[in-house]
């Protein structure tokens, strides 16, 4: 719908916002009663629900809560039509009185001590009236507001509705707070709680005349008075089903959102964080303060840059930074923690909701406006009014604290993915129907494609797996990696800079995993990395020729998931927070690079990690595990003297292409004990003094990148070998020639490990013209020297396929085969000390031998800039070791480029 189908009255702007105010008011009692039902759910489920345990009797408050929610979708059609008919005035007084009614039977119902199951029955008929008021009820004021408003300024006055919502959450936090600070707690489970009930009642007279004197909008437009009944609306619902569908799954981010920040949070606060209540009020009326303002901001902000641009921005904010949020809250639970999180969630559900409301009024068909609005809304509401209940359930069967957060991310997810486009298919809406927006998406238009490991430092990768161009400059540049920010490049200012020679990339991943069955015990956790890149072509810039430089640092935050069900020898998710030691700006790397004879010959010298460059693929990373994410596990596992990324240290390393598709690199790398997490971990990468070396690794690999057939069937074969000289201890001898694993003695000291690899990826059939669109078969081999070295042998073999759906070229799915095992020394030592009734080695709770991995993952390039991966690995033998239950992990990822 367009801004001009609404009417607008010619009245001045003070009877503009006076009738605003009005209508808004009822909206008051509403949430003023929806609140106080969370706020004090833990006395009501003493009064009406007595049951085994506390979490089951607050469990059914919470059920009895959301039951509500399943009348309004009733109360949206029948009354929605209703107003529709009647007029809005006559429709707002009508659900105001059923509002008021089921307010008065909370209040007044006896306790299940007094009447029995009566009780529990009168307060769920009470709570099924409002329900099927309030089904209607959002919808009439919204509509009304739209309708009411100048074009220049209707996001702002429609966020009149929700803004009053929050007035009554303020306002039913600081009665509790009051009454918490006058009563005991004994007088609060007795009576105290009935109190903000009755206030509700004794406000409504006054509701009833500030809803008696609004203004009729005019017959025409949006609000034209129509004469056909529930059937007919229902029937014109059903021909607008797409419009209903894809409006239900923008509304759920609201609902769950609000009722987890508001009716939850005094809840959450006492009864899962063990925070006074008073804290949890306290929270809960910040939070109602900070609504209402953002909700003020993000619909005035509408009116200037329009809806979907606040309305995306707010989901993919909430898909990246809830969880952690909630996880920081949980570690330590506090008042100012509690606030900031909150605050935190607050801005995020307000930014989003003062742009939808808006929104969902230019998007209903006129005719139905007051119907269709009121039933889009209550069926999203069907399922976030369940928020408080799902949370205590998921909480209490997971013993996870934080995973209301993770509710809520995929809440946003599947909102994120229906909001409508200029263009979009009924194919990608029935996909995103069936899988709830996981794995489909509205837009059929693609961007070009990119790597499959598009990310941060790509660039040597990509190098080596690129044959040399045949008309290269003497002094040729750096490979800069094609990258399309998810906000386009505003007056081509990034095309401007790499023209200057200068590259910026900004790059953020999450990665979700849950372990739903197998393990020690079923857990789930999310990691975050934002990480900033910055290239120089210093040719370009000030002609030096061929040099070029490279910095690259990160942010991690969250936690792993395997560690948490046993598992650390080859994680889930391939972030690893502790790899960047939880610096704010960790130092991943910083060196300069130098390119003569036409690029036949590369020296660099600087900061990197070993792995960085050899043994490495762009397409390793495709996959989540971390069996090869980046390079084989048995290479970098546990190894500082093969550093992985994120963690450098000091390196020289020279590539020479003797032929154009054949390359031989050699690297010379400083051993640091802080390139790796233990005692001398490099927290935060920029420990650049040489005084904790205390070794080197050299590093030889030849590469060949064959080309086959008139499709360019491009092929990718490496062979390398590193070895490390350091000292390093002996995995089963100890320092006087005794066995490990019957003395547990000092180990012996050794100088020297070996490492060798063998790699390949193939192309076998193509569907587009980018170096990785095709199906390609992709494998490897690598070993560890034996007696000095924990992880042993690895091999691995997968499928890779990106295009095969030739209306998505962006989308990548693969599957892979994973085997990693530990060395026979390490295994001999642990059976010795099964034996001999000694402590485990390498902190393991059995006798290790190997660990297999299957991992699946479809991998969706929703929009230019964000790709989204659901991930399925089943893992067999957890940590290498036959006494822990295979595991099924589930997972998603997320990669945002800016």
């Amino acid at each position: 719908m367009t801004e001009t189908d609404f009417p607008v009255e010619n009245v001045s702007r003070r009877s503009i916002l006076t009738n605003a105010l009005r209508a808004a008011s009822g909206n008051f009692l509403e949430m003023y009663d929806f609140s106080v039902f969370g706020y004090y759910a833990e006395y009501i489920a003493h009064a009406f629900f007595p049951g085994a345990s506390p979490a089951a009797s607050l469990m059914m408050v919470f059920a009895t809560f959301g039951a509500a929610f399943l009348m309004r979708p009733l109360g949206a059609l029948v009354l929605g039509t209703y107003v529709d008919r009647i007029g809005v005035r006559r429709g707002l007084i009508l659900t105001l009185s059923l509002m008021a009614f089921g307010t008065l039977m909370l209040a007044l119902t006896p306790s299940y001590r007094r009447i029995g199951l009566l009780a529990p029955l009168l307060v769920l008929f009470g709570r099924l009236v409002q329900g099927f008021s309030a089904g209607a009820e959002v919808g009439s004021t919204s509509v009304y507001l739209s309708a009411l408003a100048p074009p220049r300024w209707r996001g702002l006055l429609v966020a009149f509705q929700s803004a009053s919502q929050q007035v009554a959450v303020m306002f039913a936090a600081l009665v509790g707070v009051v009454l918490s600070g006058h009563l005991t707690s004994e007088q609060m489970d007795q009576w105290g709680w009935r109190v903000p009930l009755l206030i509700g009642c004794v406000i409504v007279p006054l509701l009833f005349l500030l809803r008696r004197s609004l203004a009729e909008p005019e017959a025409s437009g949006a609000h034209a008075r129509t004469g056909h009944g529930v059937a007919v609306t229902f029937v014109k619902l059903l021909r607008n089903w797409r419009l209903a569908v894809s409006g239900c799954l923008m509304v759920f981010m609201t609902t769950v959102s609000f009722y987890m920040i508001t009716a939850y949070t005094p809840s959450y606060g006492s009864a899962v964080l063990h925070l006074s209540s008073t804290t949890g009020l306290t929270v809960t009326f910040f939070v109602g303060l900070s609504n209402l303002v953002w909700l003020l901001v993000s619909g005035a902000l509408s009116d200037r840059i329009g809806r979907r641009p606040i309305m995306a921005g707010a989901t993919i904010a909430s898909i990246l930074t809830v969880y952690p949020a909630l996880c920081w809250l949980t570690a330590a639970p506090s008042f100012t923690r509690m606030l900031v999180t909150l605050l935190w969630l607050s801005c995020l559900y307000g930014l989003y909701n003062g742009a939808l409301v808006v929104f969902l009024t230019e998007y209903v068909p006129k005719e139905i406006r007051t119907a269709g609005f009121s039933v889009v809304y209550s069926l999203a509401t069907c399922v976030g009014g369940f928020t408080p209940a799902l949370c205590t359930l998921l909480i209490h069967h997971t013993g996870n604290r934080a995973i209301p957060g993770l509710w809520m991310s995929v809440a946003a997810l599947i909102s994120l993915l229906a909001i409508p486009r200029k263009s979009r298919s009924v194919s990608h809406l029935v996909l995103l129907i069936l899988i709830l927006g996981i794995t489909g998406s509205f837009q059929p238009r693609q961007a070009q494609a990119q790597a499959i490991n598009g990310g941060l430092a790509l660039s040597p990768s990509l190098a080596l797996a690129t044959p040399l161009a045949p008309d290269l400059p003497f002094f040729p540049g750096i490979m800069m990696p094609v990258v399309h920010p998810i906000y386009g490049d505003p007056w081509h200012l990034r095309n401007r800079l790499r023209d200057r020679g200068i590259d910026v990339l900004l790059d953020m991943r999450n990665e979700f995993s849950a372990n739903a069955t197998g393990g020690t015990r079923r857990t789930s956790s999310m990691v975050n990395q934002l990480g900033l890149e910055t290239d120089i072509d210093w040719n370009r810039l000030a002609r030096i020729p061929g040099l070029s430089t490279s910095v690259v640092v990160v942010n991690r935050s969250g936690a792993n998931t395997s560690p948490n069900f046993g598992d650390s020898f080859v994680r889930s998710q391939d972030i690893l927070r502790s790899s960047s030691g939880g610096a704010a700006a960790h130092l991943v790397l910083a060196y300069a690079e130098e390119k003569i004879a036409h690029g036949r010959l590369a020296i660099q010298l600087g900061r990197e990690p070993v792995a960085l460059n050899f043994a490495a693929s762009p397409l390793n990373c495709a996959f989540m595990t971390n069996a090869i994410c980046g390079n084989p596990k048995v290479l970098t596992g546990r190894d500082p003297g093969f550093s992985v990324y994120p963690n450098s240290t000091w390196a020289g390393r020279i590539i020479a292409y003797p032929l154009r598709n054949l390359y031989v690199q050699a690297g010379l790398f400083a051993y640091d004990p802080g390139s790796d997490a233990g005692p001398k971990f490099n927290h935060t990468g920029w420990q650049l003094n040489s005084s904790r070396l205390t070794g080197t690794t050299s590093v030889g690999e030849i590469g060949y990148i064959p080309s086959f057939g008139p499709h360019r069937l491009i092929g990718h074969y490496k062979i390398g070998m590193a070895s490390i000289h350091a000292p390093l201890n002996h995995v089963s001898e100890a320092a006087d020639g005794s066995a490990l694993g019957v003395t547990g003695r000092t180990p012996r000291h050794m100088n020297g490990r070996l490492k060798a690899w063998i790699l390949f990826d193939q192309m076998l059939l193509r569907h587009g013209k980018g170096i990785d669109s095709g199906l390609i078969l992709m494998g490897g081999y690598a070993h560890n020297q034996p007696s000095v070295s924990t992880y042993g042998d690895e091999h691995y073999v997968g499928l890779l396929d990106r295009g095969f759906i030739r209306s998505r070229p962006g989308d990548t799915i693969g599957i892979l085969y994973a085997n990693v095992a530990v060395t026979g020394a390490l295994n001999e030592t642990q059976r010795l000390q099964l034996k001999n009734h000694r402590p485990f080695s390498n902190g393991a709770t059995g006798v290790q031998k190997s660990e297999t991995v299957f991992s699946l993952f479809y991998d969706m390039h929703v929009m230019t800039g964000l790709n989204l991966a659901p991930d399925f690995q089943y893992i067999i033998h957890p940590n290498a070791q036959r006494n822990i239950r295979d595991a099924v992990v589930f997972g998603f990822r997320t990669r945002i480029s800016l």
